[in-house]
């Protein structure tokens, strides 16, 4: 959903803390669960500009932190500076 630009709803964790921020690019849910989906879901359909926020927000975070060929890139260096060629 975010490298689509919709607005994120999801549990929320630790791991997924470290990457998301609350309110800004996701809305967190809390236990009960179901009770904090239905209000974050509500939550969105009544404001129309949240919902625009989380979405442009999200879909930055994918173009420039998640997409595929960042994440191939920082790979490929971290990978690279594992090995030394002695010639």
């Amino acid at each position: 959903c975010l490298a689509m630009g919709k607005p994120v709803v999801t549990r929320a964790s630790q791991a997924f803390s470290e990457l998301l921020t609350g309110g800004h690019d996701v809305l967190f849910c809390e236990p009960p669960y179901i009770q904090s989906i239905k209000e974050s879901i509500l939550r969105l359909k009544e404001d129309a500009e949240l919902k625009r926020r989380l979405s442009e927000n999200a879909l930055e975070l994918f173009r420039g932190h998640l997409a595929q060929a960042r994440l191939t890139a920082g790979l490929a260096e971290e990978i690279g500076k594992g090995f030394v060629c002695n010639s």
